[in-house]
C-alpha cells in the first residue's frame, strides 16, 4: 500500500483504470486484498520501468504455458498502461501481472503460483540438461508436457495422485530407459520439493511426455 500511496497521481488514474479493466474481463469485481496486491505491484513495476531498471522473470515460459488464458489477459491490458503512461512493459512483467490476475480470477494464494512455477522451471532445466536440448517453448509437445507437470503437482498437494501402477509400466521401462530414468529423477525431485510420496505411474506418464520431444527432436 506505501508503494501506492508514494505513486504519481497519472499512475494511480491509470493502475485504476487497469482494475476497472480486469473487472469488466472477469465480470466481477475483485475482492479488496486482489485489488491492492495488482495496484501494488503495478505502481511498483512502473517506477522500476521508469528508473530504467530492468525486470526479469525467470518463470516467463512456464506462466505463458501454465495460464495463456491470463497471460492474454495481462498482455491486452498493458495496452492501457503503455498509452496512458508513455511506458513500454515487457513480457517479463506481463508474466508477473499473469500470476496476480491468476490468483485474483482462482483465489489460490500467490506464493503458492510462485512455488509451482519455480518447481517446474526447475524441472524443465533438469530435462534440458540430462538430455542436452533445448525445448521449444512454443511447441505443442512443451506444452503438454507443462500442463501435464502442473496437473501432477496440483493432485499431488491436494493429495489426489494418480493410481500406483501404469499399465505400460514395464513396457515403457525397457523400450525408453533414458526417458523412464530421467522421469523417475523429476518425481524424486517432485516428492522432495512438495514433501510427500509420489505413485510410479507419474513416473509412466512423464516418461512419454519426454519420449514424444525426444522423438520429434531426432
Amino acid at each position: 500500500v506505501r508503494v501506492i500511496l508514494e505513486a504519481d497521481e497519472d499512475v494511480i488514474r491509470a493502475v485504476q483504470e487497469y482494475i476497472q479493466y480486469v473487472e469488466d474481463s472477469f465480470q466481477k469485481k475483485l475482492t479488496e486484498s486482489a485489488m491492492l496486491a495488482i495496484m501494488d505491484h503495478l505502481s511498483f513495476a512502473i517506477r522500476r520501468l521508469r528508473q530504467g531498471i530492468e525486470i526479469r522473470n525467470p518463470f516467463l515460459n512456464e506462466v505463458r504455458s501454465l495460464y495463456p488464458q491470463d497471460y492474454a489477459l495481462a498482455s491486452e491490458g498493458v495496452k492501457l498502461l503503455e498509452r496512458r503512461l508513455q511506458v513500454e512493459i515487457p513480457m517479463d512483467e506481463i508474466g508477473f501481472l499473469a500470476l496476480h490476475l491468476h490468483t485474483a480470477r482462482t483465489n489460490q494464494s500467490l506464493s503458492k503460483l510462485n512455488r509451482f512455477s519455480n518447481l517446474i522451471a526447475k524441472l524443465m532445466e533438469v530435462i534440458e540438461l540430462q538430455l542436452n536440448i533445448d525445448i521449444n517453448k512454443t511447441s505443442i509437445d512443451y506444452a503438454r508436457l507443462i500442463t501435464h507437470l502442473r496437473f501432477a503437482i496440483e493432485r499431488t498437494e491436494a493429495r489426489q495422485p494418480l493410481e500406483e501402477n501404469h499399465p505400460l509400466s514395464t513396457l515403457l521401462q525397457k523400450e525408453y530407459p533414458k526417458s523412464y530414468n530421467l522421469a523417475w529423477k523429476l518425481v524424486k525431485i517432485m516428492q522432495n520439493e512438495l514433501n510427500v510420496n509420489i505413485p510410479e505411474a507419474e513416473v509412466s506418464y512423464l516418461t512419454l511426455h519426454i519420449q514424444r520431444i525426444v522423438s520429434h527432436l531426432e
